[in-house]
């Protein structure tokens, strides 16, 4: 971290940063830093465990629970293309919404592994919209994130693009749900505890410390999606810090808006790890900093040395799949139709927003679109 701060911080103006690694076999911790130096602004903040956007980062929550919903798979074709939305934009939020990708392109029709991989906010959206935002908080819930507490109707669509604050240790315990196949270990930073005589007071036991979050198939499914590197080229390159050479690993980055904050998480079967790159007075990055240039490398290096002497692991197709290719599918799901490659536009062709009311804006339970030109933007980074 200190070696990422000092080559990169003064350009990208981060100069703090998070790291928190585990056994996701267990949930033992194995390392945090909360920071870089105690004696700057913030310092004394254990930025591990304090709330944040985690950017695209929650994209792994939503792509978990559009698996499991069985209405979509890793190859269900989804448009990329510009939506208008009649409201939640704007600082009033009564003006147009216009989510935008990381590059502000659009890139028409790509399958879900794709979306995900290369991060792009606008699938994320049709895909958290139609299966239920309710739904995508249930599975982050379920994966481990403490602090999404609030009631579900709180939450909107941005939901899924990282805009409600959640933990690095959150973020970390839904990575290794996935890395040990759908089982949640709460973070464990203590393993034993003795008084002064030496008498134990507490054992941790890992088996009272699992929960079968998930099933092991949708597990594999979304972590083949996260360590396929050709899923994640056209926006972040081939070869780079989201990959360890000669070694099978998982992994997502994430950026906030505005460039508050980047993030990257990944996993091995052994190992799994968040890193968090920021500044604890929320100052924003510059030079359009990603979790790719900021949090990656720490992430990288970290990954690096911490698996030099453990061989190259992954996991064993389980039984419950059907695999088509270099594809993956719960049975019965190899020809689902896509619900996300067009989407209703609203019956109102002008509007008040101040009058519109929920049911308004509802068509076959989604938020419709706009037509017509945008009247305001408002970006969310990938």
């Amino acid at each position: 971290m200190r070696d990422q701060i000092a080559q990169k911080g003064n350009f990208y103006n981060f100069h703090d940063a998070a790291l928190v690694s585990e056994d996701p076999r267990n949930g033992e911790i194995l390392a945090m830093v909360g920071g870089d130096d105690y004696n700057r602004p913030g310092g004394w903040i254990n930025m591990a465990d304090t709330p944040r956007q985690p950017g695209s980062t929650f994209k792994i929550f939503t792509y978990t629970a559009a698996i499991e919903s069985r209405k979509f798979n890793m190859i269900t074709p989804i448009l990329d293309a510009p939506l208008v939305f009649p409201t939640w934009g704007g600082v009033s939020g009564f003006a147009p919404y216009i989510p935008l990708n990381y590059d502000l392109k659009y890139h028409g029709v790509l399958p879900l592994k794709m979306a995900m991989g290369n991060s792009l906010n606008i699938p994320a959206i049709k895909t958290e919209l139609r299966v239920g935002i309710p739904n995508v908080l249930n599975m982050a819930r379920r994966m481990g994130v403490t602090h999404l507490n609030q009631p579900d109707d709180s939450y909107s669509l941005s939901l899924t693009l990282g805009g409600y604050e959640v933990t690095p240790l959150d973020m970390l315990t839904g990575a290794s749900t996935l890395a040990d196949m759908g089982v949640r270990h709460m973070p464990a930073p203590l393993l034993s505890i003795k008084d002064a005589a030496g008498r134990d007071i507490f054992t941790y036991d890992p088996t009272k410390n699992a929960t079968q979050a998930l099933s092991p198939q949708v597990a594999f499914i979304v972590g083949s999606i996260m360590s396929d590197d050709r899923n994640r080229c056209m926006e972040f390159g081939c070869h780079g810090d989201l990959t360890l050479p000669g070694r099978h690993v998982a992994a997502k980055t994430g950026t906030t808006q505005d460039f508050h904050d980047n993030w990257t998480l990944g996993f091995t079967p052994t190992l799994a790890t968040t890193v968090w790159v920021g500044n604890p007075n929320n100052q924003p990055l510059s030079h359009n900093s990603t979790g790719i240039v900021g949090a990656a490398p720490i992430w990288h290096k970290f990954m690096q040395q911490a698996l030099a002497g453990t061989p190259d692991q992954w996991y064993a197709q389980p039984a419950g799949l059907d695999k088509i290719g270099d594809n993956y599918f719960l049975p019965g799901t190899e020809n689902v139709p896509s619900p996300v490659l067009g989407w209703p536009v609203c019956r109102f062709g002008s509007y008040n927003p101040y009058n519109l009311t929920w049911a308004d804006t509802l068509i076959g339970g989604v938020p419709c679109v706009l037509g017509g030109a945008p009247r305001q933007i408002k970006t969310k980074t990938g």
